[in-house]
């Protein structure tokens, strides 16, 4: 039944890197009926972040930020570190689209302290530069917006993430 429901969520990815985020969202609303009726945890909270990815990109934030409670959460319930510094990002992003920049901040210094203790750098470039982008988009901070972007591009620079690392260089270039 896991299989199948990785199966299942895994269509929603590929329509969404497909660019078709209404079929995504309906094979995305789909897997979490099937994983709630076999409480299949683990495919429950990816399934939860990639519909929250969907709503957030599709200009939905406050759903997109309900979507991200439930998948920290849930995460936290079942001692699933990665998802919970994943669910911190995401809500720290969805809280910059909204403008709510004290909440943005607080939930990405949370993911930058979570991912620091998974000992997982790559990400805490990502989220570096999703910092940087707050204090550039939502508060014209451009000091702070300049020493994040810079503390992102160190830690991917290393990675294989090369367009994390190229938006990182042009928002720096921008700030």
């Amino acid at each position: 039944k896991q299989e199948v429901a990785n199966c299942m969520n895994a269509k929603g990815v590929a329509a969404y890197f497909k660019g078709d985020f209404g079929k995504a969202l309906d094979y995305y609303l789909e897997t979490l009926d099937y994983v709630e009726a076999y409480d299949i945890k683990k495919v429950m909270i990816n399934t939860l972040n990639n519909l929250g990815v969907i709503y957030r990109i599709t200009s939905k934030n406050q759903e997109a930020i309900d979507i991200y409670h439930k998948t920290l959460n849930l995460s936290r319930r079942t001692q699933n570190d990665k998802m919970v510094a994943v669910s911190f990002q995401n809500l720290g992003v969805a809280f910059n689209f909204e403008g709510i920049m004290d909440s943005a901040m607080f939930y990405l210094d949370k993911a930058v302290q979570q991912y620091a203790l998974l000992g997982d750098t790559l990400e805490m470039g990502h989220t570096f530069t999703a910092i940087g982008e707050t204090h550039y988009l939502s508060a014209q901070n451009y000091n702070q917006a300049r020493e994040n972007l810079l503390k992102g591009a160190e830690f991917l620079k290393y990675g294989s993430s090369q367009d994390e690392l190229s938006k990182t260089y042009l928002l720096l270039a921008r700030v």
